[in-house]
């Protein structure tokens, strides 16, 4: 089985190093893994790390540039829908594709190699799949969930808004996780920052920050606000990229959006020396 894994690199020098080690753990899953990265110029040691690795990573830099004075998600949004394009000129061929944060918090601990071949063992089951953290769910933005499927940023009162989201959520995980770890959570958005993804699914989408209304199943932004009694802001436009792509993939191919209750990546321990790998 042959994957794409893609990043979007802009000084990420701090998590850069133990996301390549991660990489390199689930590298002998494949018979190939092509990484495409969407670099923005840095002001740190990320492009050193990306061109000095030393373990044979098939690494493709793609120079993308930042848009000044625009929401930071807009250009986001421009950066994965570069990698997308690539996958479309030269991977199409392969059957999956993964969504990777290269921070300094998102997938730095050490990855749960079992679990991935787990979750390509079940792919019957979704097409796209994105997993808990021993460290905590910690993406809820880019989470939509019924009733919660608008972004809590755009509510009137976004606090309370997530607050409410949160209250929701994280009670049902935490039942998931110790109850039900062998069954998958529905979702219409998650990220967490990791997903796989099936190229026939999703290649035909893209990522946007600007809110299309037409991509929400009929009735579910009014049930939302009926469930959190707080009203939307009209003037806010700016949303998760991440949205706008599940949805979009839900809407053309009825794609199957789940959460994994099970850790993919340990919990940091910042004294142990062990988690700066060599890049």
């Amino acid at each position: 089985m042959n994957i794409v894994i893609c990043m979007c690199v802009y000084n990420n020098e701090a998590g850069l190093l133990d996301v390549l080690r991660n990489i390199c753990l689930i590298k002998p899953m494949f018979n190939e893994i092509q990484i495409l990265v969407a670099y923005s110029f840095s002001h740190d040691q990320s492009l050193s790390i990306l061109m000095n690795n030393t373990h044979g990573l098939s690494i493709e830099i793609i120079q993308v540039d930042v848009i000044p004075n625009v929401n930071k998600t807009r250009n986001i949004s421009n950066a994965r829908n570069v990698l997308l394009q690539t996958i479309r000129d030269k991977y199409t061929h392969f059957p999956y594709f993964i969504m990777m944060d290269a921070n300094e918090y998102s997938c730095i601990g050490e990855i749960n190699v079992d679990l991935i071949a787990e979750s390509l063992s079940r792919h019957a089951e979704w097409d796209a799949i994105s997993f808990n953290r021993e460290a905590g769910y910690y993406d809820h933005w880019a989470l939509s969930i019924t009733p919660y499927v608008y972004s809590f940023c755009h509510f009137v009162d976004f606090r309370k808004a997530v607050t409410k989201m949160r209250d929701y959520f994280n009670p049902l995980l935490d039942d998931y996780v110790q109850n039900k770890p062998n069954e998958y959570i529905s979702v219409l958005s998650s990220f967490d920052g990791f997903s796989i993804y099936k190229m026939d699914k999703f290649i035909d989408c893209h990522y946007s920050d600007v809110i299309d209304l037409s991509l929400f199943p009929p009735n579910t932004i009014y049930e939302h606000i009926q469930t959190v009694g707080i009203n939307i802001h009209p003037h806010l436009v700016f949303d998760c990229e991440h949205r706008h792509f599940h949805l979009q993939a839900i809407q053309k191919h009825g794609a199957q959006i789940k959460i994994c209750p099970k850790h993919l990546f340990k919990k940091i321990n910042p004294t142990n020396p062990h988690l700066r790998g060599p890049a």
